[in-house]
């Protein structure tokens, strides 16, 4: 991960500072995200539309590989249930909210950056802007608390990730 990302496990290391009480607040912290978006997204279909949504939800997430990846701890599902909700807000106008949380999970996580690609392409500037005056400030606030350290060892890392070489198990 970008070393952004760390940002949110730093402050939830606060409240949960041994890894057991951290992997449990963690795991209901993802669950909140991804149903809490998708309840977001339904409210925003019509009222027949929504409803099912709704009630389909649980089925959903109840699949093997939406549990494994709670279960993993693994944070994708909440990045694609954030940047939902950041493209909701936009559409609401709330552009500062929806500007913070696209650039976190695009700092964090990069794929979502597909995201700001598509409100430059529809000429969207207010949110391209405010996107990336947080994702600046995100950047810089990640400096301040970790160093350059974990931005070097990411830069050197990169190319790997791209290439698919730190995946070595995935070759096989």
């Amino acid at each position: 991960y970008p070393p952004t990302f760390l940002l949110v496990p730093r402050l939830l290391s606060w409240v949960a500072p041994d890894f057991w009480t951290f992997r449990h607040v963690w795991f209901v912290l993802n669950i909140l995200v991804v149903f809490g978006a998708a309840l977001a997204v339904a409210l925003r279909l019509d009222a027949a539309t929504g409803t099912k949504s709704v009630l389909l939800t649980p089925f959903v997430v109840a699949g093997p590989a939406i549990i494994v990846s709670f279960q993993m701890g693994n944070v994708q599902l909440a990045v694609v249930a954030l940047s939902m909700l950041a493209m909701l807000l936009f559409e609401r106008r709330s552009y500062a909210a929806g500007g913070l949380v696209l650039a976190y999970v695009t700092a964090a996580k990069l794929y979502p950056g597909v995201f700001v690609l598509y409100l430059i392409l529809r000429r969207e500037w207010r949110a391209v802007a405010w996107a990336a005056a947080f994702g600046s400030a995100l950047v810089a606030l990640s400096i301040a608390v970790f160093g350059w350290p974990p931005f070097a060892a990411f830069l050197e890392h990169m190319p790997k990730l791209m290439s698919g070489e730190a995946f070595p198990a995935f070759r096989n």
